[in-house]
Parts: C-alpha cells; structure tokens; sequence
C-alpha cells in the first residue's frame, strides 16, 4: 500500500507537471499575442524570456518526475513534489504580473490614441504631444507609422536635432513615466 501511494503522489505531480508546463505555453503564446507592437516586445522581453525559462525548468521537472516514478526514489520524490511547488508559485505569478501589464498598457493606450486623434484640432493637445515626443525621444503611439496611417505629417517634435525620425513609439515610455510618477506619489 504504502509503495503504491508513493508512485501514485509522484504520477500526481508528473500529470500536474505537464498540465503547467501546457498552461506556460499557453501564457507564452497569450503575452506574444499581445505583444504585437514592436516597442511592447522590446520593453517586455524579459517577461517572455523568464517565462520561457520557467516552463523549460517545468519540462525538465516533467522528466524528472517520470524517472522518480520508475525507480520509485523516495526522498527524490519529496524533493520533486516541493520543486514543483515552487515552480509552479513563480509560472503563476510571472503570468499574474503579465496579464496585470497588458490591462494596464491597453489602457493607457486608449487614453494616449485619444489625445493623438485630436492632434490637429486642439492644441492642448498637441502642446502635450510635441512635449512627450521631444522629452521621451519617441514618435506616435506605436511608432512613426501612426502619422502616416493618418495621412499627417510627421511633427517636428518626433525629429532629432538633425531631422531623424524617432523610431520608438510612445507607449510603452509614457507608461513607465505614470508608473513611476504614481509610485512617488505624484498621482495619489
């Protein structure tokens, strides 16, 4: 009886094992759907990155697991169904952290698309943007392109001093600029 939960406690945790490692795959694919815009990639790689790492250790694990089972190592097996425990922790919370990002970035996307659309018309508006672009080295939303889908010119505050356009969208910057400007409390 004993010899018997043992394998089954450790089929247990293989069975949970590809199940997280399909539900990393899945929050892989989920964050790189979503991270269709070249500046979101740049900025987010690292996420990515450990995610793909986490869920390569989880494979990894997955073997492992499979191994114990055939031998039926006791104290290995302890140490397995505590690994996958933390594992499976760090996924989770790597793919918290990822869907909380993108909520918050398809916001401020919103609201800054909002302000660009009235660019031409309100100045207000366009005061704020020429002073994003020019302090954040940074052109439209996603890029330059978003001035040429509308068939505008490309303002002079998405150029360097030599007349370069800015590659980089604004996006993701101006987000990290309300990030840190809430953390220091300026937006309480």
């Amino acid at each position: 009886m004993y010899k018997c939960s043992k394998i089954a406690l450790v089929r247990t945790l293989a069975g949970m094992q590809i199940l997280i490692v399909c539900v990393s795959v899945g929050m892989i694919a989920f964050v790189a759907a979503n991270l269709r815009h070249r500046s979101l990639r740049t900025d987010y790689s690292m996420l990515v990155t450990l995610m793909i790492i986490n869920g390569i250790i989880l494979i990894s694990l997955a073997a492992v697991g499979i191994v114990v089972s055939i031998y039926e190592w006791a104290n290995v097996a302890r140490c397995y169904a505590f690994t996958v425990i933390v594992t499976a922790l760090i996924q989770a919370s790597i793919a918290i952290f990822a869907v909380t990002q993108l909520k918050e970035i398809a916001s401020t996307r919103k609201d800054l698309e909002r302000v660009y659309e009235d660019y031409p018309l309100n100045k207000k508006a366009r005061t704020a943007i020429d002073g994003i672009q020019k302090d954040v080295e940074c052109c439209g939303v996603d890029g330059p392109q978003d001035w040429q889908i509308r068939e505008w010119k490309v303002p002079d505050s998405c150029k360097d001093i030599d007349g370069n356009v800015f590659k980089v969208g604004c996006l993701v910057p101006f987000h990290n600029s309300i990030v840190v400007a809430t953390e220091a409390g300026k937006f309480r």
